[in-house]
């Protein structure tokens, strides 16, 4: 994950997880490779620009942290390993742009792979989300042990729902997407 500056508060939340597709790996490994089609299901993502050539994506969110709403970019690189049914996420090295005013900066790693199964796929899923709790003015009124006690359980939290949300949008467009090509092929 990419590195912060010495000295700031890091809040992260770290999540893992596994569900199952009733359709061969190729065809859920083809899916997911979108980024478009990956990233649009994330709850609370009020708008998504995804570059035409990198293929790179920022992300803009609302993300609630320590009982505040914090509206948020993750810029977003992915990396595909077709072979191994394998796609990688992170936060570029270099921004894809200046970071909107007022607007906080995340920190993403995610890593997806698809494993094929007697019915159908399963996919194994882990992404981390962090960010700099200094970047919040707002969290400055609030002491730093406060911050470092709470925001670690708050965000994990936080993660661990927003999980759970995609998963089941994925999931719900995943059905729709194969629906329209079967009604397509025949």
């Amino acid at each position: 994950m990419a590195s912060f500056e010495p000295g700031t508060l890091i809040i992260k939340g770290d999540v893992r997880r596994a569900y199952g597709l009733q359709a061969p790996a190729q065809e859920v490994y083809d899916y997911l490779s979108n980024i478009k089609t990956l990233l649009l299901p994330l709850p609370n993502t009020r708008r998504l620009q995804i570059g035409t050539k990198s293929g790179k994506a920022r992300v803009f969110t609302t993300v609630q942290a320590l009982g505040i709403l914090i509206d948020g970019v993750i810029d977003v690189e992915p990396g595909y390993e077709p072979e191994n049914y394998i796609i990688r996420l992170k936060t570029p090295a270099e921004p894809l742009g200046p970071l909107p005013p007022g607007l906080l900066s995340g920190r993403f790693q995610g890593f997806i792979k698809v494993t094929p199964t007697e019915k159908g796929s399963q996919v194994s899923s882990r992404i981390v989300l962090a960010f700099d709790a200094a970047q919040v003015e707002l969290l400055n009124l609030v002491p730093r042990v406060i911050i470092e006690t709470s925001g670690p359980i708050v965000l994990q939290e936080y993660a661990e729902n927003m999980c759970d949300e995609y998963i089941q949008n994925l999931l719900r467009n995943f059905r729709r997407w194969q629906a329209e090509r079967l009604e397509g092929k025949a």
